[in-house]
């Protein structure tokens, strides 16, 4: 079985030593599929930190599911119009406004 585009962009940007590429490999499904593989790893790392607590890393990954939810509402457009905007301003204002008010 050969291995998904998304797949190899992230053994490329995850593992394999930094270099230039042959040629621009970013794509906004790649860099989505990215995030959430390191989501889903960091969601995972906490879960085994049982009761110690990690203000830093709830952070973190209350960020990268602000990009995705923002991301994913979007469409994967970069330049987001003007009405996906006004849609996800409100919920992603105030996530973030939570992160910033808990103190943390």
């Amino acid at each position: 079985m050969e291995p998904s585009a998304a797949l190899l962009y992230q053994i490329h940007h995850i593992f394999l030593p930094q270099k230039l590429p042959d040629s621009d490999d970013a794509s906004a499904t790649n860099e989505l599929a990215l995030i959430k593989t390191v989501l889903d790893a960091l969601a995972r790392f906490k879960s085994h930190s049982g009761a110690v607590r990690t203000p830093g890393l709830d952070h973190c990954i209350q960020m990268l599911r602000c990009m995705v939810n923002l991301a994913e509402a979007m469409e994967f457009h970069f330049e987001p119009s003007p009405a996906a905007m006004a849609a996800f301003a409100g919920t992603v204002g105030q996530q973030v406004t939570d992160l910033r008010d808990s103190g943390d």
